[in-house]
């Protein structure tokens, strides 16, 4: 009976034993058939766009997770981070200090069994992408300079706010206020070669459609009540008179229709009430002695020499052009224009230069190459104060909102011969903007040197030198003196090499140069044309160099000219013409420049 009672304990201890057994490997059985399930994740940017913050939903049997990542431009993913799930973690995972472009996460989930790890399915692909953080801004702009850069060249203004490039609002001299009244259907010059005369003419072509007029204030009466103006614009071309006569401009025909045709057709009923009838003095001319004639009365009239000279004084050591005095068409070509004050003899009459300065010598009164620009005095109503922002007292500008056109940058700094000897900054204005490839083309606003197109060139009339823009000096000088001296190593950086083709000119029967890689340059007169809206032999305003003191220069194209021993150049007219008439050894140097704005 003992015995029986030992070997049933001994049976109860190994059935208990052989049952936790089996127990142990069910349950071992059991986790070796189990896996994590697969993980839904999302993703969203962090910390204003400088990470991204990947959130893993609850994933049945998982103990942790790794996180892979395909940056931008990478061809596969990599690991980025492994994380537990212990109870407290929040499945969550902060990618810090990403760069601009498009990341993507997946993520599986894993299990430990003993010392082998289980892994389930990876996730679906999450994407985000990261946009370029802003920098702090360098420079604080002008609010009105920012929002003109931030509508048409919003990469130009990163650079602007970096300090990488200068941004200035171009001045003027004196302030101009302008001026709405009547309409006329002004005329305009279409220009054409005519290759077996060798030479370029004009047709007039007259708006079928009325254009609004625009009057530029010169003077206010006294009581702020009254002004006089001029016509901004040339209304179009008239000779003096009708015949080759002795007249002054008390007999002139032009006097005649100004102040008949041109009044009555221009101005309404409302707006010629508004016309003051003006006593005029009809002074000799200063200079020739020439008899003025009477004194008249008259609506609308031609301003005297006296007058012209008082409202457009030429700057202390100008003696030619000077630039802001430039008259134009309503299209932006460079006119001359007729005063009232006789010329040489009575046969002619003096005139105003297009390009800025009188001429008191003049032209004969039959010629009809001179332009009309009217003047008058007018009565300033209430509307028009207001409707025009008038000022009422000279020097005053009223303020206006800035364009592209208002703004000019400064990239560089060079000593301009013209100034001083010290360097200063670089201004430029913009020509073309290449958004699809982030860049935009420079021209320098002023000179920065006057020499020659090349130096054998000087003196050589009678050569038959065939010099073109790949083989001349001053292709050399741009791209070695000046480039070195004028920008430093990052300004350089931004400079894009820049292949050019040279075409020659078939007007002249100069064949095409070689295409040269340059840094810097000079525009081709097809790239004048291009970018300064104008076709070829244009008297053209916006083409015209303004030196720093105000006056007026030529300046180089690198596209040949006439001859051999010439360069094509933009005259004082603002033409960009092959034929300089006349060997071209010294003109003024506008370089040219691409930069990058990546």
């Amino acid at each position: 009976m003992k015995n029986f009672r030992r070997s049933f304990a001994i049976l109860a201890i190994f059935s208990l034993v052989l049952s936790l057994f089996a127990g142990l490997v069910q349950n071992e059985n059991a986790q070796a058939a189990a896996k994590p399930g697969k993980p839904v994740i999302s993703v969203k940017t962090g910390d204003e766009g400088k990470s991204a913050v990947i959130t893993i939903g609850k994933t049945k049997d998982a103990q942790g997770y790794k996180i892979m990542v395909k940056k931008p431009g990478a061809k596969k993913f990599t690991k980025l981070a492994t994380i537990s799930e212990d109870g407290t973690a929040k499945r969550t995972y902060t990618a810090k200090k990403l760069t601009e472009g498009e990341y993507q996460f997946k993520v599986r989930a894993y299990l430990k069994n003993g010392k082998k790890t289980v892994w389930g399915k990876y996730s679906k692909v999450a994407k985000v992408t990261v946009k370029a953080v802003e920098k702090e801004a360098k420079v604080k702009l002008d609010p009105k300079v920012a929002a003109v850069l931030d509508e048409n060249y919003p990469e130009l203004k990163v650079l602007a706010e970096a300090g990488e490039i200068g941004v200035t609002v171009k001045t003027e001299d004196e302030a101009k206020e302008y001026i709405t009244l009547g309409k006329w259907n002004y005329e305009r010059m279409s220009w054409k070669y005519y290759p077996d005369a060798e030479c370029e003419l004009y047709d007039v072509i007259t708006d079928s459609k009325a254009t609004p007029m625009e009057w530029q204030i010169l003077e206010y009466s006294a009581d702020g009540k009254k002004a006089l103006v001029l016509s901004r614009y040339v209304i179009g071309h008239l000779a003096y008179d009708d015949e080759w006569r002795e007249v002054t401009w008390e007999t002139c025909s032009a006097r005649k229709w100004l102040n008949e045709t041109f009044f009555e057709k221009a101005f309404s009923e409302d707006e010629q009430k508004l016309i003051e009838s003006t006593k005029l003095k009809n002074s000799d001319n200063p200079e020739t002695g020439t008899k003025g004639g009477n004194d008249t009365e008259d609506r609308i009239f031609y301003l005297s020499l006296e007058e012209a000279t008082k409202y457009f004084p030429t700057p202390e050591g100008i003696g030619f052009s000077v630039y802001k005095y430039l008259c134009t068409s309503i299209d932006g070509q460079v006119c001359s224009w007729y005063l009232r004050t006789p010329g040489y003899s009575q046969e002619a009459v003096s005139s105003y230069e297009g390009t800025g300065c009188p001429n008191a010598y003049g032209f004969g009164t039959g010629q009809q190459e001179f332009c009309v620009r009217p003047a008058f005095w007018i009565t300033l109503t209430p509307e028009i104060i207001e409707n025009n922002n008038l000022s009422l007292s000279k020097g005053k500008k009223a303020e206006s909102e800035l364009s592209i056109e208002d703004l000019c940058f400064t990239f560089g700094s060079w000593a301009i011969p013209s100034m001083d000897r010290n360097k200063n900054p670089i201004q430029w204005q913009l020509l073309d903007y290449d958004k699809k490839n982030g860049k935009i083309l420079l021209l320098s606003r002023y000179s920065v040197d006057n020499t020659s197109f090349d130096e054998s060139n000087i003196g050589s009339h009678e050569q038959n030198l065939d010099v073109y823009w790949e083989d001349c000096t001053l292709r050399k000088w741009l791209n070695e003196k000046f480039y070195d001296g004028a920008f430093s190593a990052a300004e350089k950086a931004r400079i894009i090499n820049t292949t050019l083709t040279n075409k020659g000119s078939k007007d002249y029967g100069k064949k095409d140069g070689k295409d040269t890689k340059d840094n810097v340059f000079l525009l081709s007169q097809d790239e004048a044309e291009l970018y300064f809206d104008h076709s070829k032999g244009d008297w053209a305003a916006n083409r015209v160099l303004e030196r720093p003191d105000g006056s007026i220069d030529l300046w180089f194209l690198r596209s040949p000219g006439n001859k051999n021993n010439t360069a094509a150049y933009v005259n004082e007219f603002g033409c960009a013409d092959p034929e300089p008439g006349a060997n071209i050894a010294s003109a003024a140097v506008r370089p040219a420049i691409w930069i990058s704005l990546k």
